[in-house]
């Protein structure tokens, strides 16, 4: 009935009446009834659809998805949900969210961000001393070793992939890093 060309007003009064939840995946709803959806009948089967595609979205419905998406931070780390660029930015801004939980969400998504943007974003999720303190030792050939954790391991393949660093592997506890000019003994 909502897919049916009816008034915005007629829309949302049939979508109040309705007691579960409601998908905007692949529909062509009014930017109106597609707020009011996902802000009263949100179907969260359509979580990853809208953190992707949130950029193609009104401003409103921007904020809608903005606030869902703070409401689903666990759903969204624990099941590696790629952000929109723009949306990624706004969270990792949100300092109501866990500073780990929004460390974890860039370094998923380093490659998203030219240098100087990444320079800002790391700043903002305080990993930028860290990650500039990693660039130093790299550069200098130094013998370097870091904690096994999502946000290193993030980082050392995002500058493995940006031929930064040579490679690096697991040695007990840490990373082993090996920079480009490291010689590697046997």
């Amino acid at each position: 009935v909502l897919d049916m060309n009816i008034s915005n007003t007629k829309a949302i009064s049939i979508a109040e009446q309705f007691e579960g939840t409601i998908s905007i995946h692949d529909k062509v709803f009014s930017p109106s009834l597609q707020a009011y959806i996902l802000e009263n009948l949100f179907d969260a089967e359509d979580l990853e659809y809208i953190a992707i595609n949130y950029s193609a979205f009104n401003q409103e419905i921007q904020n809608v998805i903005f606030n869902k998406t703070k409401s689903f931070i666990e759903e969204i780390l624990s099941e590696e949900l790629t952000l929109d660029k723009q949306l990624l930015s706004r969270i990792i801004s949100v300092e109501t969210i866990d500073i780990t939980s929004r460390q974890v969400l860039l370094s998923r998504q380093l490659s998203d961000f030219s240098l100087q943007e990444l320079n800002e974003k790391l700043q903002i999720v305080k990993l930028l001393e860290s990650y500039n303190n990693l660039m130093s030792i790299i550069n200098r050939s130094g013998n370097l070793k870091l904690e096994i954790n999502e946000i290193n391991k993030n980082i050392l393949e995002f500058l493995k992939n940006n031929d930064k660093l040579s490679f690096y592997r697991e040695e007990g506890e840490h990373y082993r890093v090996y920079s480009k000019k490291q010689k590697i003994k046997a």
